[in-house]
């Protein structure tokens, strides 16, 4: 099945580089919650409708616990 508006998708390194506009008022999908993609998450949370994708049990699960909020 095809997903809409993946023809849009970026690297999260390309937004942190500044090589990719971060949005504005939109719905975004960050696919894979580890550390890097929860972090991504949170900077884009505040402008966006965020969603976080991850095939594992739990979000950031490479964070050691004293770390996670």
């Amino acid at each position: 099945m095809p997903i809409a508006g993946i023809e849009k998708g970026v690297q999260a390194w390309d937004l942190l580089s500044g090589k990719a506009e971060s949005p504005k008022g939109k719905k975004v999908v960050i696919v894979g919650g580890g550390i890097v993609g929860c972090e991504i998450a949170e900077c884009l949370m505040e402008e966006n409708d965020v969603t976080i994708l991850e095939m594992m049990p739990t979000y950031a699960g490479d964070l050691f616990a004293l770390t996670k909020r």
